[in-house]
């Protein structure tokens, strides 16, 4: 490949914490959103039952009801940005010499992405979308799933080149996706219309 883009960075913890905390795309804030509304939804039902327990001078009301509001609490703030480290500690222990290191590579007809040692290479036609998020560059390959390219970390092709670039090389693979589709549909056809053709001169032969 004969790259016209390369663009190299290391995902660290903060990176990883970041795309963690900060959900793109339409679905991942759909789903942020619903999980935030059922936090306040198990919050208010967690004081309502210590309010009720205090009404009704019942203490074992109001301790689960402290116990759960403290909880629903501690989850939403403390306890899942420890299990993203966590997560994140483990993926960094499969990398080599303990650093998460991605460069894609973007030629004309494909692109190639490094991580880790291993390369994958995909189509543009794979891809659905290329948007800007900020200081990253969003290769969508459905609503909920993205590759993240850095914006000041190309080392070969410029920032300011790159959105047009892959706008144009998605368009094109798709167009020539569907052409592809369509003269494999209308050759289906003609062997269909051939395969009935034969039949008819088939029969007319037996009678």
């Amino acid at each position: 490949m004969n790259p016209r883009f390369v663009n190299s960075f290391d995902i660290t913890e903060s990176v990883y914490m970041d795309w963690s905390k900060h959900p793109i795309g339409p679905v991942a804030k759909k789903n942020a959103k619903m999980m935030l509304i059922l936090f306040f939804a198990e919050l208010a039902v967690s004081v309502g039952v210590a309010v009720y327990g205090l009404g009704a001078d019942n203490m074992l009301y109001v301790i689960v009801g402290c116990v759960a509001a403290g909880y629903i609490t501690l989850k939403q703030f403390l306890l899942d940005g420890l299990k993203h480290r966590r997560d994140f500690r483990r993926v960094l222990k499969s990398k080599p010499g303990g650093v998460w290191r991605r460069e894609t590579r973007f030629g004309d007809e494909s692109l190639e992405v490094e991580d880790a040692g291993k390369t994958t290479e995909l189509d543009y036609s794979e891809f659905a979308d290329a948007t800007e998020n900020g200081e990253w560059f969003c290769l969508w390959l459905n609503p909920s799933s993205a590759y993240h390219v850095k914006r000041d970390a190309f080392t070969e092709g410029d920032a300011a080149d790159f959105l047009p670039f892959m706008k144009e090389r998605i368009a094109e693979a798709k167009k020539r996706k569907a052409e592809e589709k369509a003269a494999a549909a209308a050759e289906a056809e003609a062997g269909s219309d051939t395969d009935d053709a034969s039949g008819d001169v088939e029969r007319s032969k037996e009678e």
